[in-house]
């Protein structure tokens, strides 16, 4: 088993989601972060934009310090990795800094608490 995480625009969301039901993977976590990358937060270099609401808090010149995205976390069975990875590389890339960062962790053990099931059994 591994746990992907992904690092994405807070305007993918939505469609990321979409896709990963679409393949049957529905059970995630998602959590709001703060970041910055290469760009170090400065949002004339993020294109496209970030949105309205950044927009209409800070001009083009303004530096936003830590940008706003989200966190998602799933936890796959070896086989299913690359099928996630790929369905998140093809919805969230633009091409241009700020589409987000994929890590892939192994996972020793999954236990259900509810019912002690372990292992793949327990990710169904």
């Amino acid at each position: 088993m591994k746990e992907v995480m992904a690092i994405l625009r807070r305007s993918k969301i939505q469609e990321t989601k979409a896709a990963l039901d679409g393949l049957g993977f529905n059970a995630f976590h998602l959590y709001s972060v703060s970041g910055r990358g290469k760009q170090k937060g400065i949002l004339s270099e993020i294109d496209p934009p970030m949105g309205e609401i950044i927009s209409e808090r800070y001009s083009e010149e303004a530096t936003y310090s830590f940008i706003p995205k989200r966190l998602l976390h799933i936890i796959v069975a070896d086989e299913d990795v690359q099928q996630v990875v790929d369905t998140i590389i093809r919805v969230n890339q633009t091409g241009y800094y700020g589409d987000g960062k994929i890590f892939v962790c192994p996972i020793k053990e999954v236990v259900r608490i509810r019912t002690s099931e372990k292992g793949k059994e327990a990710l169904k």
